[in-house]
């Protein structure tokens, strides 16, 4: 709830700036939250080795105090008085009345609920190659040290790129650096002398990075459909299609693991997991003709356009 609240003010701050603004707004945020995410993980993995997990959970809870000490001393300039939730659906039923905002909409879910192989590798790393709870906490501190670095290179190069191409070319990647842990699967790594650890940390930082390029972008092109007056409503539809295509992921991912008699005590056919598993990411390429090729500025002054019609208008549309 924070979270989407925190990122409904970004998206209203940044909407009148250019792209290249709301990229670094985007980047900036995302870069703050997966790195101070990243420290509470390795802590809590430290922690977890010296004391209960019901311990490290209370602990956790404290962190919720500072938010709010916090929240009576942020500044909020002066808004523009509200719509009518009646007035506020209008809107977003015209708004998705076009084809790239739902065709954005339709990409974003395709993409999110796709399956992983996460846990069916998370076995494969604790009880095949025996890490510890405190290295289980540097690959993720390592996810998200590349997550960061993600963010940094799609700000720096790939944000004048069309989200077609970019999107298309990143999918394409992502399916190949998706399939190096059949290295580590088959042992491959090892027969060249690549220890677990290392293959394991460099591996996660290739993928990760790869990922972040590909997502961030959703994320930015979203906030640029959302016009004024309604962008904390818009984008909180946005994210809860985000999320509902995450569950959807979860559910895949279990219902492709059942399938092939994947489990903790049979790893057999782990591989074909992660086969399936990256080939998947392809499906959101047939949608990529319905997401927006032209410039997310001239969407977004559309849909300011729209929001500034009379309501009668809109319920009437």
């Amino acid at each position: 709830f924070l979270s989407v609240i925190a990122q409904a003010l970004m998206v209203q701050r940044s909407g009148p700036e250019a792209l290249h603004v709301a990229s670094f707004d985007f980047s900036s945020y995302f870069g703050v939250k997966m790195g101070c995410g990243a420290i509470c993980t390795y802590i809590a993995g430290l922690a977890l080795e010296r004391m209960t997990a019901r311990k490290v959970l209370m602990l956790s809870s404290l962190l919720f105090g500072p938010v709010l000490l916090i929240s009576p001393w942020m500044k909020e300039g002066s808004s523009a008085a509200a719509l009518q939730l009646s007035e506020q659906m209008a809107v977003v039923r015209k708004l998705y009345s076009r084809k790239e905002v739902w065709g954005t909409t339709m990409y974003i879910f395709v993409f999110c609920s796709m399956p992983n192989a996460a846990s069916a590798m998370f076995f494969f790393n604790v009880d095949v190659l025996h890490f510890s709870e405190s290295f289980i906490s540097i690959i993720a501190l390592c996810a998200s040290a590349a997550s960061v670095f993600g963010l940094v290179i799609y700000h720096n190069f790939f944000t004048e790129i069309p989200f077609r191409r970019l999107f298309g070319a990143a999918t394409l990647v992502s399916v190949l650096v998706s399939l190096t842990p059949l290295i580590q699967v088959f042992r491959i790594n090892r027969k060249y002398g690549i220890d677990d650890h290392v293959f394991a940390l460099l591996d996660t930082f290739i993928i990760m990075t790869v990922i972040e390029v590909l997502w961030i972008p959703m994320l930015v092109l979203a906030s640029r459909l959302c016009p004024k007056k309604v962008e904390g409503t818009t984008f909180a539809l946005f994210l809860s299609i985000h999320n509902l295509g995450v569950w959807m992921s979860g559910v895949n991912s279990w219902a492709l693991t059942q399938a092939l008699g994947v489990s903790r005590d049979n790893l057999q056919n782990l591989w074909m997991l992660v086969v399936l598993c990256s080939l998947s990411m392809l499906l959101p390429l047939c949608l990529l003709p319905v997401v927006p090729a032209v410039d997310p500025e001239i969407l977004r002054d559309q849909g300011s356009s729209e929001t500034s019609t009379p309501t009668a208008d809109l319920t009437n549309a």
